[in-house]
Parts: C-alpha cells; structure tokens; sequence
C-alpha cells in the first residue's frame, strides 16, 4: 500500500515538520508567532510539499502560502 506523509504539524524535539497538499504549487511556510518567517518548502511525490524549522514549539501559528502555479 502507498503511504503518503500526514499533512499539518509534528513536533520532533525543538523543531518541527510541516507537511501540505498541494499538488501543482509552490508552497512557502509562513511562520507568525512565535517564531516568524518564511520556510521554503520541499516538493515530495505526489503534490506534497514538506519543510522543517529549527525552535519551534507548540502552540505556533502558521500559515501555508500557496503562491503560484508551478
């Protein structure tokens, strides 16, 4: 069976891993608080996108931005 990554956000120690669906795009993480800043993220099969920010912790408020398509 194929496996695909869980969208939304997983705590993994002081960072965390952000996952969307979003096939034909080019998504950015936008952190908003507490950390903030925008997140490149990384293609993946199957029109996910993934990234990873270093000193997040719960309770962060982020947003997906889709941006244009590819």
């Amino acid at each position: 069976a194929m496996t695909h990554p869980t969208p939304g956000a997983r705590l993994e120690g002081g960072r965390c891993r952000f996952t969307v669906w979003a096939p034909g795009r080019s998504p950015t993480l936008r952190l908003l608080g507490p950390a903030r800043g925008d997140v490149a993220m990384t293609p993946l099969p199957h029109g996910y996108h993934q990234a990873v920010a270093e000193g997040v912790a719960g309770g962060q408020r982020y947003v997906f931005v889709l941006g244009g398509r590819e």
